[in-house]
């Protein structure tokens, strides 16, 4: 990121004459210089800030820095870039984070290639093929991990989710979806993307375990409950109610 910031120098080679030709003096010249972020301190991150995190430096090690390293160039352009655009802002309304992030989403299932069981998130006809909640369900599958009651499993979620973004995106593909519903998917979806990233540099493949199992992810779980939506096998939603 550059940031171009206007100052005003004089100089002698710049001067200011009279229509007579007398030196007047030398006036002040417009002069832009730039400067990038890193020359900039940024703000200590608080430490409530570190309660976001799915794992620390030490879990993941160099042999996790180096396996992200290797992957940034096919990674990078439609995975990480547009995730990046998204969780380096503040106040992102929730249907940018559905859009952006299936779109990275998306990326990755293509990227991760054929799961078992994804046939059934094909599209109908007479050529089936993956559809948007195939490739989301392409990362569910490989994350494995516990999604509370949000929906009763990965094939429900990944056509809840798809149906979402298409519902957002497309003007004629169905109902736009309620706030509730639009404000749930952005929060799976925040996760989903920073599990994938945490896969990736997962080479003990042990940093998924805890989120493998209840209670798995509190906060999701507690927006889950405050949203009280959930999505049934079909990927509609429908109202929450907590098993007893």
């Amino acid at each position: 990121l550059i940031c171009e910031e206007p100052h005003k120098v004089s100089s002698a080679r710049v001067i200011e004459k009279s229509l007579a030709g007398t030196v007047l003096g030398n006036p002040l010249s417009p002069l832009i210089s730039s400067a990038t972020v890193l020359e900039h301190d940024q703000p200590t991150p608080k430490n409530q800030d570190f309660n976001w995190s799915l794992a620390h430096f030490d879990e993941i090690g160099v042999d996790g820095l180096q396996a992200w390293a290797g992957k940034y160039a096919q990674w990078g352009p439609k995975f990480i870039f547009p995730a990046v655009s998204i969780f380096s802002r503040d106040n992102v309304f929730a249907e940018e984070k559905v859009n952006t992030l299936s779109m990275t989403v998306e990326a990755a299932g293509t990227l991760l290639g054929r799961q078992l069981g994804e046939e059934i998130t094909y599209k109908p006809g007479k050529k089936p093929g993956p559809s948007t909640s195939t490739y989301v369900y392409r990362c569910l599958a490989v994350l494995n991990v516990y999604w509370n009651e949000i929906a009763p499993n990965c094939v429900g979620l990944a056509r809840g989710l798809a149906k979402t973004y298409n519902a957002t995106k497309h003007y004629n593909k169905g109902k736009y979806p309620e706030p509730e519903v639009i404000v749930l998917s952005s929060k799976v979806l925040e996760y989903l993307v920073r599990l994938i990233a945490l896969y990736l540099v997962d080479t003990k493949g042990h940093l998924l375990d805890k989120y493998r199992k209840a209670p798995g992810l509190l906060r999701l779980g507690g927006w889950h409950r405050h949203l009280a939506i959930s999505f049934d096998e079909n990927g509609t939603a429908i109202p929450y109610n907590p098993s007893v």
